[in-house]
């Protein structure tokens, strides 16, 4: 399935702005000349953070870029927060890549629950469609609907199951 392509941050290096792939061919020519990286390995400070400016830069990092120092426990547990919400949004879309991620995919993958008649029907319809030759060779062909519907029951299988006074409401998209 095609996905848009994010657009790369744009990156500078020596006030000029630079890609990650024109980083890499920077990269390259600075290990290609003998006298830069003799200067480096010699203990040449600037050709040592030139080159580490290039790693960085090759990697999608902008040197001396440095997040803000929190000031008390409560930033620092704001900071936490944000960062942990950072990761699974990115673990989201990452999965987004490889299965039709609707809405409500993307809240059943939040929530990780399911209710006890969801996580049975699925683990019982999971069993079912491992046994059908016809449901797996679609799935490995890589046919959408039968990737996505794989997905789905596999994620309801393998989520706890909610207590029986669980808030539902509280989950639904806005």
């Amino acid at each position: 399935m095609d996905t848009p392509e994010q657009p790369a941050p744009m990156l500078w290096h020596q006030g000029q702005p630079i890609s990650r792939d024109g980083a890499v061919a920077a990269l390259a020519a600075f290990d290609a000349d003998e006298a830069k990286v003799k200067a480096a390995i010699g203990g040449d400070i600037s050709a040592q953070q030139e080159r580490r400016d290039l790693w960085m830069l090759a990697r999608g990092m902008q040197p001396g870029a440095v997040p803000a120092t929190p000031q008390d426990a409560g930033a620092v547990a704001q900071q936490m927060s944000e960062r942990e919400e950072a990761i699974h949004e990115a673990k989201l879309d990452a999965f987004g890549k490889h299965v039709r991620m609707t809405p409500e995919l993307r809240m059943q993958f939040s929530r990780r629950l399911a209710t006890q008649e969801q996580h049975d029907f699925a683990v019982a319809e999971r069993e079912r469609l491992l046994r059908d030759p016809d449901f797996r060779s679609k799935v490995f062909a890589g046919f959408a609907d039968e990737t996505d519907r794989w997905i789905k029951i596999v994620q309801a299988a393998a989520a706890p199951v909610a207590p029986a006074d669980y808030q539902w409401e509280k989950d639904q998209p806005a």
